[in-house]
């Protein structure tokens, strides 16, 4: 998963931009205008879903790898881990062309971490009637 955010964080603005016009396309070819619901924010929105989703499965992943090793404190270090990767993620935006490091991404990013994380320890209290993946 970092390998795949990665990937997208090093596409230059041009192309990044390009990837959510296509994504855009995709919905409206499902049926779905973003442009017709959010307007001219459409992009804006895309992008940021996708950071809360993708960085919602990557605390996801690092929570699955500590629960391997059966590791205690595995949310808070999933937690931490998934921060410690939103700002590397944007200080290396820093330096691709085309692109800003936007603080503000951070905090998206560690809002889905936390509400991924939140949510598969819900889920297993409410519906497995335990209190750990």
């Amino acid at each position: 998963m970092m390998g795949f955010i990665y990937f997208f964080s090093a596409m230059p603005g041009d192309e990044s931009s390009l990837q959510h016009s296509r994504v855009i396309d995709f919905l409206a070819w499902l049926g779905i205008d973003l442009y017709q619901i959010l307007g001219t924010d459409a992009v804006w929105w895309v992008r940021k879903t996708a950071h809360f989703v993708l960085f919602g499965i990557l605390s996801l992943t690092y929570l699955h790898g500590f629960r391997k090793n059966k590791r205690a404190c595995a949310y808070p270090i999933s937690w931490m881990m998934t921060l410690l990767f939103a700002i590397s993620d944007e200080l290396h935006q820093y330096y691709v062309p085309g692109r800003v490091a936007y603080w503000g991404d951070v905090m998206i990013d560690i809002l889905g971490g936390t509400f991924f994380l939140l949510g598969i320890k819900f889920f297993n209290i409410i519906f497995l009637k335990r209190g750990s993946i």
